[in-house]
């Protein structure tokens, strides 16, 4: 070989390692990077453990609490009568006039629903500003997992015009 084929060797093979070293650090880079992330991601996850964990008895008696305290209805039937029940009552305590009113059907889809099983009633009333409000709050009954779901309020002549979805949240089992 001449000296000039070995220097072009040698430029080449310089050439090559240069590449080849880029390359392998590049990859190496990637790598570390890669590994930093799913460690971020596993101390993150720990954490998260970490705190349910610390938290466990908060969520267990929040549990102890709902069960006892959420309504129990053996059938949606009388779930449906006992919220009918409490509507007609509010009604006649704030003299709104009840335009329409009609069961809704029950949600059978758990993931639409949620954990418990609700009665529904959708309810148009009208009647002064002030009724309509106190109508709508009394309601709203967190004791009794009573809530209006769905609202809306319109004017009208005589003041406010409400339609509202109301649900009663209960569970199935024996008598309330």
């Amino acid at each position: 070989m001449t000296k000039r084929e070995k220097t072009l060797g040698w430029i080449f093979g310089v050439l090559l390692a240069v590449i080849g070293g880029g390359i392998l650090f590049t990859t190496g880079i990637g790598k570390i990077s890669e590994m930093r992330a799913q460690s971020r991601r596993l101390a993150e996850r720990a954490d998260e453990l970490e705190t349910v964990i610390r938290t466990r008895a908060v969520w267990e008696q929040r549990s102890e609490w709902i069960t006892g305290a959420i309504p129990e209805f053996e059938t949606a039937g009388k779930a449906s009568a006992e919220l009918i029940s409490r509507v007609d009552t509010v009604t006649a305590q704030f003299g709104v006039e009840v335009e329409e009113k009609e069961l809704l059907p029950e949600i059978e889809d758990e993931s639409e629903g949620g954990y418990f099983d609700s009665a529904g009633l959708k309810i148009r009333v009208t009647g002064p500003d002030e009724s309509v409000v106190r109508f709508l709050h009394a309601l709203q009954q967190p004791a009794k997992f009573t809530g209006v779901t769905a609202l809306a309020i319109e004017p009208s002549a005589g003041g406010l015009s409400c339609e509202a979805e109301i649900r009663q949240f209960y569970s199935r089992g024996g008598n309330e």
